[in-house]
C-alpha cells in the first residue's frame, strides 16, 4: 500500500470534521482553528491552519463536540465549558453543575440555536447520575429550569437530525447490565421494539462505543464476553432488515490474523464506512509489546459486511503511536485519514494522512488474490 503523505502542520490536539472539507481543532495559541487541505502548483500536498476566533484561550482537557450544520464547537477545559458559534460569532463560557466531580459525555443539537448537553457526575453518595440540560445560544444562559435530571439513563444518539427522539439505555448497576429503548425527551415517553430488544440481548453490558450506519443498516460496537471469569473485549457488527425482524451478528475477530487481537477502535469516519483498529500481539527484538494499525471498510458488498484488514507495515509501541487522528474529506482525494506522530529529533508533532482510495486498492488486491487461490485449489 502507498505510504502516508506528510503535511506541514504541527497539530497539537484533537480534530474533527468541519464545513467545506476542513477540520476544526485548537491551535498552539489555544484558539479554535480550522485545517484546510490544499495542493500547490507542483502537485505537492500541504495543509493550512487558520484561527476561527481568538477564543477560548485556554488549554483543552477533554473531548470536544462539533456541529458543522450550525457551525458550533464546544470544548471542556478544566471545570469550564466553552462554546463558539462561527455563524453568529457568539461565544460563552460557564461552569456546569457538579463539575468538580464529573465530566461532559455528549452533546446534541435540537435546533440551530439549542444544544442538548449531557453531563455525567457522581452525587455525594457516589451514585452515578446523568444530567441533561438545554442550552440556548441566543440567551447564553443555564439555570435550574434548563436542567432535566435522569438516574441511570443515557442517550446514545438522535434518531433524526434536530429530533427529540433518541436511542437510550438504562443501567442496572447491581447486575452490571443495561436495557435499550427509545426515549422522547419532550414527553419522556419510552418504548421498545425488536431492534432495541436485540440490542439488549447482544450487548448486555453498557457500552460507550456504538457507531450506526442507518443507510447500510448496521452498527459496530463492543461485546464483553465472560471468559474464565474475565471480561474480554470483542468488536462485532450487527445488521438488520428494513422491517427490523431479521438480524445478523458478525464478529470482527474473523478478519484478525491468528495470534493477534483487535484491541481498540482508534477512529471511525463520519459516514461509518471506514474504521482504524489497534492490533495487539506483536513483540519487538527485546520482547517489548508492540502493535499495528489496520484499516477496515464497512460495506454490505462484503460477505460479512466488512472488508479484510489492511494492516500498516510499521510497528508501534510505548514511545511511538498515532495521536489526534480523524477521518476527513479531502477536496481532491475524497475520504482520507489524518494522524500525528511525535518526531523524536525535533520534539514536534508531524501530521500525515492516508488516502482511503489507496486502502481500497489494497483491499481489492487482497480479495483478488484470495479469489485466485480459491480457484486454484478448486482445480
Amino acid at each position: 500500500m502507498a505510504e502516508p503523505i506528510e503535511l506541514n502542520i504541527d497539530l497539537l490536539w484533537l480534530c474533527k470534521p468541519w464545513i467545506d472539507n476542513k477540520l476544526v481543532t485548537i491551535d498552539h495559541k489555544n484558539r479554535f482553528a480550522t485545517i484546510e487541505f490544499l495542493v500547490d502548483k507542483n502537485g505537492k500536498d500541504y495543509a493550512k491552519m487558520s484561527p476561527l476566533c481568538n477564543y477560548p484561550k485556554c488549554s483543552p482537557t477533554n473531548n470536544f463536540w462539533v456541529f458543522p450544520e450550525s457551525q458550533t464547537v464546544c470544548v471542556w477545559s478544566s471545570l469550564m465549558m466553552h462554546i463558539f458559534n462561527n455563524k453568529t460569532k457568539k461565544k460563552n463560557s460557564f461552569i456546569p453543575l457538579k463539575s468538580w466531580k464529573g465530566y461532559f459525555d455528549s452533546a446534541f443539537e435540537l435546533s440551530p440555536n439549542d444544544l442538548y448537553m449531557h453531563f455525567y457526575y457522581w452525587d455525594v453518595e457516589d451514585n452515578a447520575r446523568h444530567i441533561y440540560w438545554t442550552y440556548n445560544q441566543k440567551k447564553k444562559l443555564i439555570n435550574d429550569d434548563d436542567i432535566i435530571a435522569r438516574i441511570s439513563e443515557k442517550l446514545l444518539f438522535q434518531l433524526e437530525p434536530y429530533g427529540k427522539k433518541f436511542l437510550a439505555y438504562e443501567t442496572d448497576y447491581k447486575k452490571n447490565t443495561c436495557k435499550y429503548f427509545y426515549y422522547n425527551i419532550e414527553n419522556e415517553e419510552r418504548w421498545s421494539n425488536d431492534f432495541t430488544e436485540k440490542l439488549t440481548e447482544v450487548f448486555p453490558e453498557a457500552f460507550s462505543e456504538i457507531f450506526i450506519n442507518k443507510e447500510k443498516r448496521f452498527l459496530i460496537s463492543l461485546i464483553y464476553r465472560n471468559q474464565n471469569g474475565l471480561l474480554k473485549r470483542n468488536y462485532a457488527l450487527m445488521t438488520w432488515s428494513e422491517d427490523k425482524n431479521d438480524f445478523g451478528i458478525f464478529p470482527l475477530d474473523a478478519i484478525v490474523p491468528k495470534g493477534k487481537k483487535m484491541k481498540t477502535l482508534e477512529s471511525i469516519s463520519d459516514d461509518r464506512r471506514w474504521g482504524v483498529f489497534w492490533l495487539e500481539g506483536y513483540k519487538g527484538i527485546n520482547n517489548e509489546v508492540l502493535f499495528k494499525y489496520a484499516f477496515v471498510n464497512f460495506d454490505s458488498k462484503y460477505p460479512m459486511n466488512f472488508s479484510p484488514l489492511v494492516i500498516i507495515d510499521d510497528y508501534y509501541g510505548r514511545y511511538k503511536y498515532w495521536k489526534y487522528s480523524s477521518f476527513f474529506i479531502h477536496p481532491i482525494y475524497g475520504q482520507c485519514f489524518m494522524y500525528t506522530m511525535l518526531d523524536k529529533e525535533t520534539k514536534k508533532n508531524k501530521a500525515y494522512f492516508y488516502k482511503m482510495s489507496d486502502v481500497q486498492k489494497e483491499i481489492d488486491r487482497i480479495l483478488l488474490e484470495k479469489a485466485k487461490s480459491t480457484l486454484s485449489e478448486g482445480k
